[in-house]
């Protein structure tokens, strides 16, 4: 009989105590150094914290010779899925629509109840960069003189500033 291998995956937290020198430099790049040293040199082992497991996910399926057969499949919504995005988002790596669906997709939005008008917004932020990107072509060129005004001052109703 054949059979599938599904590895399964939560995430969840982890904290280990480390003792410092009352004098230590508490700047954050020093803490941030301590800490470093005490994970990458000293083998500091951490104690899982039970309580905060969450975002169950299915990991891998695999046949028997562990061909993957499927991977990533959600099961449960994390946070960190919808702060990954904007990371990519922050750092105009995806747009804003892509957000919004990656925040859908984690179910960290219900489109049941208000994803339609998260939809319209990110549709309306996504006109509206094209919007600016035309604006800074147009002023490439001189014979746009009028249009420029124009569009100047939609964008700046659009964001709800006075023109």
């Amino acid at each position: 009989m054949k059979k599938l291998i599904i590895t399964l995956g939560q995430d969840l937290s982890a904290y280990a105590t480390i003792e410092v020198p009352a004098e230590t430099d508490l700047s954050d790049e020093s803490l941030a150094a301590i800490a470093r040293k005490a994970v990458e040199d000293e083998g500091t082992v951490f104690d899982e914290d039970w309580s905060t497991v969450n975002a169950l996910r299915i990991v891998l399926v695999q046949d028997e010779k562990g061909q993957t057969i499927r991977s990533d499949i959600p099961v449960e919504s994390s946070c960190y899925e919808g702060g990954a995005a904007l990371q990519l988002f922050l750092k105009g790596g995806i747009g804003v629509e892509a957000l919004v669906n990656s925040a859908m997709k984690a179910k960290l939005i219900d489109p049941a109840r208000n994803g339609a008008e998260v939809a319209a917004i990110a549709a309306q932020a996504d006109l509206l960069a094209a919007a600016e990107a035309a604006l800074a072509r147009l002023k490439e060129w001189s014979d746009f003189a009028p249009e420029i005004g124009l569009l100047e001052a939609a964008i700046s109703r659009v964001k709800g500033r006075s023109s």
